[in-house]
């Protein structure tokens, strides 16, 4: 019986030490997560840590964008903007955005607003973008490549669209939204530069011109898909 609970208690203090030893390495495993650049020790051999990006607390970024289908690439393109702060939550993000855009990689002719044309459709417009919403950080990239400096980004906004179509002359403004997606490599503690996909979608309409002009017979959607380079700074 005394050998019995001998080994009773043997079992019990190993299970205790494997669940302590789990425990560390799950904590272990997860700060390694967010040490993005480690440096080994001259003196030692031993890596050290070169920062952590939990000590983030805000970036800027721009972006150039082109058009995702790469055949008609230059058809669309975009300067952008954006300042992201870090919260408990995630990033709390703003965003400015200027894009030049052929009326076919933006929208659709609505026949309420005039007739169709090879002109309309090949006109280069612009549209302005205004945008406020949240951003993570994930690390699921690296479970494909063995890069401890890698992650991704995906972001949700809400917008506010001014689209100028020139052709006709006429503008056009209303609510839309935002999401991105981005994979970016840590170069340094203050830098990263990536690329980053960016759907948009709004619902512009023009101003009422006379009593009775509906809402229907004067609007837009825009909508389009690009594809861009990405250079953040962190502070």
């Amino acid at each position: 019986m005394k050998y019995l609970l001998i080994i009773l208690l043997q079992l019990l203090m190993l299970n205790a030490n494997a669940q302590y030893i789990g425990d560390r390495y799950a904590e272990t495993a997860e700060d390694n997560d967010e040490l993005l650049t480690r440096e080994r020790d001259e003196d030692t051999g031993l890596l050290r840590e070169a920062y952590n990006i939990k000590q983030d607390s805000g970036r800027y970024s721009f972006l150039y964008h082109i058009n995702a289908d790469l055949k008609n690439a230059v058809d669309i393109s975009t300067f952008e903007f954006i300042y992201g702060q870090k919260r408990d939550f995630g990033w709390l993000e703003f965003s400015i955005a200027k894009i030049s855009g052929e009326f076919q990689e933006l929208t659709e002719n609505n026949a309420a607003l005039g007739g169709e044309s090879q002109d309309l459709q090949e006109e280069s417009d612009g549209v302005l973008v205004l945008g406020v919403g949240l951003g993570w950080r994930t690390k699921y990239v690296r479970h494909l490549v063995a890069m401890d400096t890698l992650y991704e980004t995906i972001s949700a906004q809400l917008t506010y669209n001014q689209f100028d179509e020139n052709f006709r002359g006429e503008s056009f403004s209303g609510p839309g939204i935002k999401a991105d997606f981005g994979i970016h490599k840590r170069t340094s503690e203050a830098f990263h530069f990536g690329v980053r996909m960016s759907y948009n979608l709004a619902h512009v309409k023009k101003a009422q011109e006379f009593e009775g002009h509906s809402s229907p017979a004067r609007s837009l959607l825009l909508t389009w898909l690009s594809l861009g380079l990405d250079l953040t700074f962190y502070y």
